[in-house]
């Protein structure tokens, strides 16, 4: 799911809940290092709250092969194909550096 399917309900916990924290994550795509290296992807963002890691195996980060798959859920999660704007407009830091900008933190 792209970002924009979760930004109704990241403006709704930012104009709901204007004194809590908001957990927004953005998983980025792979760089070209990674790329050359033969790294993959192993997280998925489902449902605009939900990252699975798919390793797969533990053997890229030094322990035995394990088949692996965790998810973790967040207010909101950016695809890798969320634009920077996009992140920026939806995420709540627009408001809030405007806010810091008006005085109010």
């Amino acid at each position: 799911p792209r970002f924009n399917s979760v930004s109704s309900s990241v403006e709704s916990l930012s104009s709901n809940q204007k004194e809590n924290i908001s957990v927004v994550v953005r998983v980025r795509p792979l760089n070209d290092t990674e790329l050359k290296r033969g790294d993959k992807k192993v997280l998925t963002c489902a449902n605009g709250r939900t990252i699975t890691f798919n390793g797969g195996s533990m053997e890229d980060f030094g322990r035995p092969p394990t088949n692996m798959q965790k998810s973790f859920t967040f207010n909101a999660v950016a695809d890798e194909k969320t634009t920077q704007e996009t992140f920026y407009d939806t995420s709540g830091v627009r408001q809030l550096v405007l806010k810091a900008l008006d005085g109010y933190s």
